[in-house]
């Protein structure tokens, strides 16, 4: 635990104000546990109900929302993400005590380490890989010269990427222990690409359910505790408790500094934050979110028990979230097919069959269909992006203003009672257009299938052709596939 003085901890007291609003504290409690500051809520665009198809890939397109060509109703990407303020002063205030240099060095390589990560043996598996790492270890000491202060759980853990003699594709998995350096790593180098990938994926349950008000959240890996105040961003006049679980107790006392504002002697009403998940299973949580973390095990077994006890502790929403490659896809296939077909394994052809499951699920996002994934067996994987803004504390270790976190994810609805909206059965856009004589977009449509589409001036007229222009990755796009 880093050490602070008095006057430090002066400092650190004008950062607090009130934990939650909606819970009655004290004028002395709420001027000394403020969470965060009363953030916008998130802009909602302003589309009325569509009685009837407008949109037909052989009939002239007409817009019916109101608003800008660039603002329709199945726009899911955001604009660039910052911190909430208070985050960031927190963590200014923590990471003033270490050497930044040191905890770059640490930061750029347990950054390339957990995207590079594998998370199981991937040999035999009936899937065509997108690409193959080299060795990261040589790279990144030859790209980072080491150094006697950098953590040596970091480079330890980089010796899982040594592969086994005359077996190209057995990986070795092993732990990476937060300690006090990676947690600082951790909190320069990922929490603001974390909590964008939280905030993006989170505000598409408040887009398409803008009545949801979910009073618990349990986050499992929470690390910083970046998926809690994306939460409690879009959610703050609702929300009355926050699980926070995380095995490193390194991590916890770092997100419980961030909370408090740097204050380790308040107390914040509604906030649990503890190292194992609640046993009990008659508690549960309107959300319940896994943010990086199911990559943190070591086994398909141990991730499929994980996923069962996260299914049972779900009343609403389950939130998965992983790093942006082949191995996040493949950790969300597990999940897909488990939660939905009852089949363990990302293989969809597998015969192990699971079906215990006394609520079945759905999927809210980013899929439009329930059937087996169309990207499985390909040479692509179902990743999507967010940009966000790089905060002042990460300026030395990241020189831009802005970056791009990539990532992959799954919403599933446990009681499925939202009724469906005109853009829940839009295709989605897995690609990012390819814009020459004409956007080649290429969609995941209702159907269960990949489908090319040229959109072309000639074809459906100047403002469906802009409208394509500025689709990105991920969003939902207005229009009617031949599939559909």
């Amino acid at each position: 635990m880093l050490y602070f003085s008095m006057k430090h901890l002066r400092k650190l007291t004008l950062l607090s104000g009130g934990w939650q609003r909606n819970v009655a504290l004290s004028s002395t409690s709420r001027r000394n546990a403020q969470f965060v500051e009363n953030t916008p809520k998130v802009e909602q665009e302003n589309a009325r109900s569509l009685e009837h198809t407008e949109v037909m890939e052989d009939m002239p397109w007409k817009k019916w929302w109101t608003g800008s060509i660039g603002k329709h109703p199945g726009k899911i990407n955001m604009e660039a993400i910052n911190l909430p303020h208070r985050f960031i002063e927190a963590a200014k205030l923590y990471l003033q005590e270490s050497d930044i240099k040191v905890i770059s060095e640490v930061a750029s390589k347990l950054r390339d380490f957990l995207f590079s990560r594998r998370t199981c043996k991937h040999k035999n598996i009936d899937v065509k890989m997108p690409f193959r790492f080299n060795n990261p270890k040589d790279i990144l000491n030859k790209k980072h010269p080491d150094s006697p202060n950098v953590s040596d759980s970091v480079l330890h853990s980089l010796n899982a990427f040594e592969k086994e003699a005359k077996e190209i594709d057995v990986y070795q998995w092993k732990q990476l222990v937060y300690d006090e350096y990676n947690c600082a790593a951790f909190l320069l180098g990922r929490s603001a690409a974390a909590y964008s990938a939280s905030l993006r994926v989170m505000n598409e349950i408040k887009k398409d359910v803008p009545d949801f008000a979910p009073l618990s959240i349990l986050d499992f890996g929470s690390g910083t505790g970046t998926s809690v105040w994306a939460a409690n961003t879009l959610w703050q006049d609702s929300l009355k408790q926050y699980i926070c679980v995380d095995s490193s107790k390194e991590m916890n006392k770092l997100a419980f500094f961030i909370f408090a504002g740097g204050n380790y002697d308040i107390t914040l009403p509604g906030l649990f934050i503890r190292q194992n998940l609640p046993i009990s299973f008659q508690n549960s949580y309107d959300i319940v979110t896994s943010a990086y973390s199911l990559s943190e095990l070591p086994s398909e077994k141990e991730r499929l028990m994980l996923l069962k006890l996260l299914w049972e502790k779900t009343e609403r929403y389950l939130i998965l979230i992983e790093q942006g490659n082949f191995y996040g896809y493949y950790i969300m296939m597990e999940a897909r097919n488990l939660l939905l077909h009852g089949i363990e394994g990302a293989n969809p052809k597998s015969q192990k069959k699971y079906s215990k499951f006394s609520v079945p699920a759905s999927v809210l996002a980013p899929c439009p269909h329930e059937k087996i994934c169309p990207m499985w067996g390909t040479k692509s994987s179902c990743v999507f992006s967010q940009k966000y803004v790089v905060p002042e504390y990460s300026k030395t270790f990241m020189k831009q203003n802005h970056a791009n976190e990539k990532f992959t994810y799954l919403i599933l609805e446990k009681d499925g009672t939202a009724s469906k909206t005109q853009t829940d059965v839009w295709p989605r856009v897995v690609k990012n257009p390819n814009l020459k004589n004409c956007a080649q977009c290429h969609f995941c449509t209702p159907a269960g299938n990949i489908e090319h589409i040229s959109i072309s001036k000639s074809k459906y007229g100047t403002d469906f052709y802009h409208l394509a222009k500025k689709c990105k990755l991920g969003d939902r796009f207005p229009i009617t596939p031949k599939s559909s």
